[in-house]
């Protein structure tokens, strides 16, 4: 049942009469308000703290295998002692040391052999034994392939030898273009007409004895080019030869060439009807053009040309259509071959048939 009642006087709510001092009375008559006095404490008033085995701890467990049960290995309170300090190793040499006075520097392992013959060869036999001792050779080739050099088989051979051959044609090739000539060795044709609409004549070409040459340089001050020698290209000596000046430019119709061509006129005596002509060179390439006409022209402009070719080798032979006829033959250089100092051309022979 439920106390209402105010507590009496001089005592502390939910106290005892024992816990609090009698309040002290004042001389004027008003009561103080008591002090209250702390209990006494004791040494059995704190109970220890229950242990909770269900906590979380940390450790190591163990499984029994006996009672299938859990134990803990817990962590140490006190730490262990800290291990002994390691000693310094000893320090190794960099190199061996020196053998003593007598001995050798290199000492064969165990059961070897300290020297290895000078024609050693792993499949040859040799008396040594260990690492240098030597690998018997079994040869796997019998019959027919006892004795065959490895790799000499007749296709290799065959192809060896056709690779010769070509090399050799290659060679024969090389020095007839070199010396003029078409690749088997016959004279370079140079044909000037159209193969499609000219027709050749089936005949034998005749030589023609020109009577008279002349240096053709109109666009020169003066008009000359070395005339004293002009007359080597028809005197059937290869050996003399008629030269152009050295010019610092090559010829051209524009600048900075100064000139767009020079040459030679064959005079041939008569009209007659041209079936070849063949220039011998010194140097190459020459661009020249051939132009045939009634009387000797004194410039090129306005006129046609029967053939323009340009010769890379120093022998060049022009067949012409049938019906080119004309008395001067115009050999007119427009492009020289280079040389020292700039470029020039020359002519060794002129051979005009009919």
């Amino acid at each position: 049942r439920r106390n209402d009642r105010p507590p009496a006087a001089g005592h502390a709510p939910g106290g005892s009469p024992d816990d609090a001092a009698p309040a002290a009375a004042d001389p004027s008559g008003e009561r103080t308000t008591p002090t209250p006095v702390a209990p006494e404490s004791s040494a059995t008033s704190e109970a220890p703290e229950p242990v909770d085995e269900d906590a979380t701890q940390a450790g190591m467990p163990v499984f029994l295998d006996d009672t299938d049960e859990v134990a803990w290995i817990a962590a140490r309170s006190v730490a262990p002692a800290p291990p002994p300090p390691l000693s310094e190793p000893e320090p190794k040499p960099l190199f061996a040391p020196p053998p003593p006075e007598g001995e050798p520097v290199r000492r064969p392992r165990p059961g070897t052999s300290a020297e290895v013959p000078p024609d050693y060869w792993p499949w040859e036999s040799s008396a040594g034994s260990g690492s240098s001792a030597a690998i018997p050779f079994v040869s796997d080739d019998t019959g027919a392939n006892q004795g065959r050099v490895p790799g000499r088989t007749p296709l290799r051979i065959a192809a060896g030898i056709a690779a010769i051959m070509l090399l050799l044609v290659a060679l024969v090739m090389a020095y007839n273009l070199g010396r003029g000539r078409n690749p088997l060795g016959g004279v370079l044709d140079i044909t000037g007409g159209s193969s499609e609409t000219g027709t050749q004549n089936s005949e034998k070409p005749q030589r023609i004895e020109p009577a008279g040459v002349t240096d053709f340089d109109p666009e020169g001050d003066p008009p000359e080019e070395h005339s004293d020698t002009v007359g080597n290209v028809i005197d059937r000596d290869p050996a003399t030869t008629w030269q152009t000046e050295t010019y610092n430019d090559q010829l051209g119709p524009s600048l900075p060439a100064l000139k767009s061509g020079v040459g030679v006129v064959v005079d041939l005596g008569e009209e007659v009807e041209v079936q070849d002509v063949r220039l011998d060179l010194i140097g190459s390439p020459t661009k020249f053009s051939l132009f045939l006409t009634e009387t000797a022209p004194e410039d090129v402009d306005g006129l046609e040309p029967v053939a323009t070719q340009t010769a890379d080798a120093e022998r060049a032979r022009v067949r012409l259509d049938t019906g080119t006829s004309g008395r001067f033959l115009t050999v007119w250089l427009t492009e020289l071959p280079p040389v020292a100092g700039g470029f020039r051309g020359e002519i060794a022979e002129i051979v005009v048939r009919r």
